[in-house]
C-alpha cells in the first residue's frame, strides 16, 4: 500500500509539472493567456514579487540571529536556507512573467 506521504509527493510533482507547463503556454502566447486583460495586467505578478521578495530577505535577516544563538540546529538552517533562496528565486521569476513573454527579457537585457 502507497504512504500517504508518497502520495502528497506526487500530487506535489504533477502540481509542478501542470505549473511548468502553464507556464510554457504563457510564455509563447503571451500574458493575455491568463485572462488579465483588465488595465492593470501587473497586479498579481508584483504582488507576488513583493511577497517572496521579503519572506526572502526576512529570512535571511532572521538566519545570522538565530545561528549566534545556536537554537537551530544545522539541518534546520540548510531548510531554512534553502526556503529563502528559492523564494527569492520566485521573486527574480515573477519579473519574468510579468514581462508577458521571455523574449521581452532579452530584449532588456541587450538593449538597456
Amino acid at each position: 500500500m502507497i504512504s500517504k506521504y508518497y502520495k502528497i509527493f506526487l500530487f506535489l510533482v504533477l502540481s509542478m509539472f501542470l505549473a511548468a507547463v502553464a507556464f510554457v503556454y504563457q510564455t509563447f502566447k503571451g500574458l493575455g493567456v491568463t485572462g488579465l486583460n483588465e488595465p492593470v495586467v501587473w497586479g498579481m505578478y508584483i504582488a507576488n514579487f513583493t511577497f517572496c521578495l521579503g519572506m526572502g530577505a526576512g529570512i535571511l535577516f532572521f538566519l545570522p540571529i538565530s545561528a549566534s544563538t545556536k537554537k537551530i540546529n544545522a539541518t534546520h538552517r540548510f531548510f531554512i536556507s534553502l526556503t529563502a533562496l528559492i523564494s527569492l528565486a520566485m521573486a527574480g521569476v515573477f519579473i519574468m512573467l510579468d514581462l508577458g513573454r521571455i523574449d521581452r527579457f532579452y530584449f532588456m537585457m541587450m538593449y538597456p
